[in-house]
């Protein structure tokens, strides 16, 4: 199974990796903190870079680089 990334799956993260461990079925995940509930596993952005990331390049901009 592969979750998305919306409201609902991070909302009731814990309750979904149970449904799915009790399935016996492996799931994927967008975000980190799925698996930290108890997914399997992971793939997608580590969001907390994207925005030091985004602040790094609004810095360079108000800078006038």
């Amino acid at each position: 199974m592969f979750a998305l990334g919306d409201p609902v799956t991070f909302g009731g993260r814990t309750r979904l990796a149970e449904l799915v461990a009790k399935q016996r079925r492996s799931a994927i995940y967008i975000a980190r903190e799925n698996v930290e509930a108890g997914g399997l596993m992971s793939y997608g952005p580590v969001v907390n870079d994207l925005y030091h990331r985004a602040a790094y390049f609004v810095d360079r901009v108000v800078e006038g680089t």
